[in-house]
């Protein structure tokens, strides 16, 4: 099994920025269990290296595989397994570590006693190695949400918030089962013993099925973006700050102005470097894909920079690396599995 990865370079120069180059680069994601298939690969900066999070099939249970790139080849290591896994190209499992390597994983189960409901789950595991490759447990998988009725729980993001907790971002159905109510944007703290703080609620209206983002910021403060829903049905992006106590009024990224009566199932993705914050988007206000920059210590995002050729799906990501032709460098990766 492997993946293709499409990185494109989009340096920020101080005369301006320009078109990105376009690479495609095989890279072989090793199964170590045999015959077993792969599925739902996400692209993360773990460490300070690139890594890549995909779902495999073994014989009975799914599980998450971390394989970190180094080269052409890779070194990859279980996360979790399990049974009842509610799986879907869009809404994949989300993975965060800590300094000390303690990592959080989440990702969905389907919820029996509710028809077409599925929830969250999340397991905190240790920064040990078990025979050379997998990482130990230390907690039983758990919701994250509260809400244990019938609706849809999903698209989770998740950061490092300090040295002993992580910071969670998730889409929630709760108010919308009845078909009467809003998808809904909710928050939590989670520290690495699996102690989980209140549930705050980001944003009462949200589009329901767009992939969430959470970045931490150089200056300590968290930044989350969504698809948001207006009454008009406008679905620009939206932002909020989180100072490690409130959540900030959410206020919109860019004014598109893309209004569409339904879900684009196509959500932001976020980067921060020292010195500066990006996200990137899709709009289907003129079928772009865009990447907006801003200074990761102040509010703000400069123009969006369109970096498609023409015709894009979205579904983009973004990281910062370094680069010796600018200050700043933005790689997008688009994976797709072959």
């Amino acid at each position: 099994m492997f993946f293709r990865v499409a990185l494109a370079l989009l340096a920020v120069l101080q005369d301006g920025a320009k078109q990105p180059d376009l690479e495609l680069s095989p890279f072989h994601f090793p199964a170590r269990v045999g015959g077993a298939a792969s599925a739902f690969p996400s692209w993360l900066v773990a460490d300070g290296s690139p890594a890549l999070v995909a779902t495999h099939f073994g014989e009975e249970d799914p599980f998450l595989e971390l394989c970190w790139i180094e080269g052409a080849t890779g070194h990859a290591g279980t996360l979790v397994t399990g049974q009842g896994w509610f799986l879907n190209w869009a809404d994949f499992p989300a993975v965060a570590g800590l300094a000390d390597g303690t990592r959080l994983v989440a990702w969905l189960e389907l919820e029996p006693a509710h028809p077409h409901s599925y929830g969250t789950r999340f397991s905190i595991l240790a920064p040990t190695w078990v025979n050379g490759d997998s990482m130990e447990s230390r907690s039983l998988p758990r919701p994250l949400e509260e809400h244990r009725g019938p609706g849809e729980h999903g698209f989770v993001s998740l950061a490092p918030l300090d040295e002993t907790r992580f910071l969670t971002l998730w889409l929630d159905g709760r108010a919308a089962a009845d078909h009467d109510g809003d998808t809904r944007v909710y928050a939590r703290t989670i520290d690495r013993a699996g102690v989980l703080g209140a549930e705050t609620l980001v944003d009462a209206r949200a589009c329901s099925c767009c992939p969430t983002a959470l970045v931490r910021l150089a200056n300590g403060t968290h930044l989350a973006a969504w698809r948001d829903r207006s009454e008009e049905e406008v679905r620009d992006i939206a932002l909020a700050r989180f100072d490690g106590g409130h959540w900030s009024e959410s206020e919109l990224l860019h004014a598109d102005g893309w209004e569409i009566d339904g879900c684009p199932v196509n959500g932001p993705r976020l980067a921060a470097s020292p010195a500066c914050v990006a996200a990137t988007w899709y709009t289907g206000a003129d079928g772009s894909v865009r990447v907006s920059f801003g200074d990761s210590r102040v509010r703000g995002f400069g123009a969006p920079i369109r970096v498609d050729d023409g015709s894009p799906e979205g579904r983009g990501d973004l990281a910062f690396l370094p680069d010796e032709q600018g200050p700043v460098a933005a790689r997008g990766a688009r994976v797709q599995s072959t």
